[in-house]
């Protein structure tokens, strides 16, 4: 298990909403049956890059974030940190502001940022998208926060098993430890949020949180044998990024040992290899000992199988959508444990996962 945040944002700035071809058939038709005057809609942000990279800056700065992965301008590398360069964030800013200039900063379609973080309980991958041109009503900033727990970091089975060994012993144990580690994410996700509100210039933030369940048909003794997709950089951590696989390396046995202990799954997104969503196991929730999905003998098929049980409808299509980014075009957190109106959850009556307890 890890967990996901997302948030997004909507700057203050100023959009114009175009009209664009369609790509359905029948509207296309119409489209040049009326010359143009029946088309989808698009909105266009105004914005320059070097200003919102300065802005982000300053929010990463204040939750002491200065670790960068990648930095993307429409899919071209400016900046890939390949060796685990630490405080590497001004470095990279800097190098992009020299190789495009000024001149060039209001010419893109999509600025992409990973940057990573740790803290006492979690190793953070931090991915952002930002789109010039997006859907009417659309946030054009999107954050995907995916926290790995440090308490599980390591790259031998055997080790790491013996680490997680105790969380698994009972369910109490279980949904003891899941629910303490999620409250620290939380947490850790409203001081981010806050500091978006603080040092952006934001007409609205939203902000929701997964939990994620690793279901995979890979069986690695150890970290170096996890097997990455680096065919493209629009899979997050599944990607591998520079030491990621010591802290995903937990994920891949977590299933497995749900299974072997009759863990009760539930409120948890399944995902696959590549980040890709599987399903939902919504409230009502599943044996894992009883379910071929987590069963770590049985092949993909017979355990595919098992989705047909569950709300395949519910979750978050990361992988999917049109616009091949991070989150797709079909993301839906609507079922999120967490809500945007506070900067602390334990003090909301309003929050549909917690009702103010």
């Amino acid at each position: 298990m890890y967990f996901e945040g997302k948030l997004t944002i909507d700057p203050s700035e100023l959009t114009k909403i175009e009209r664009v071809k369609p790509e359905k058939a029948f509207k296309k038709l119409l489209y040049f049956l009326t010359s143009g005057a029946v088309s989808d809609k698009v909105e266009q942000e105004t914005f320059a890059a070097v200003a919102i990279l300065q802005q982000l800056n300053r929010c990463f700065r204040a939750v002491k974030i200065n670790n960068i992965i990648r930095l993307s301008h429409d899919n071209i590398d400016f900046y890939l940190d390949t060796e685990g360069k630490t405080d590497d964030l001004k470095e990279a800013l800097e190098q992009y502001d020299l190789e495009l200039g000024e001149a060039m900063s209001s010419h893109f379609e999509k600025l992409e940022l990973v940057l990573e973080h740790e803290d006492a309980h979690f190793k953070y991958l931090i991915e952002i998208a930002i789109n010039r041109t997006h859907a009417v009503g659309a946030y054009p900033i999107e954050m995907k926060v995916s926290g790995l727990l440090n308490d599980f970091a390591g790259n031998d089975k055997a080790e790491v098993e013996s680490k997680m060994r105790d969380i698994f012993s009972t369910q109490e144990q279980y949904d003891a430890f899941t629910k303490q580690k999620q409250a620290y994410f939380e947490n850790w996700l409203n001081e981010l949020q806050q500091a978006v509100k603080s040092f952006m210039k934001v007409d609205d933030v939203q902000l929701h949180v997964k939990r994620k369940i690793l279901v995979s048909d890979q069986k690695p003794s150890k970290s170096a044998d996890i097997h990455f997709n680096r065919d493209s950089h629009n899979h997050g951590m599944y990607y591998g990024y520079h030491n990621y696989d010591n802290f995903m390396f937990y994920t891949f046995l977590w299933s497995s040992m749900s299974h072997q202990n009759h863990i009760y799954i539930h409120d948890t997104d399944l995902i696959g290899d590549e980040g890709d969503y599987l399903g939902n196991i919504g409230d009502e929730g599943v044996d894992a000992g009883d379910s071929a999905i987590f069963d770590p003998d049985a092949d993909m098929d017979t355990r595919t199988q098992g989705f047909d049980d569950i709300d395949a409808d519910s979750g978050d299509h990361d992988s999917g959508g049109d616009d091949g980014g991070w989150f797709g075009g079909d993301s839906d957190y609507s079922d999120s444990s967490s809500c945007s109106s506070c900067s602390s959850c334990s003090s909301c009556s309003s929050c549909s996962s917690c009702g103010g307890d």
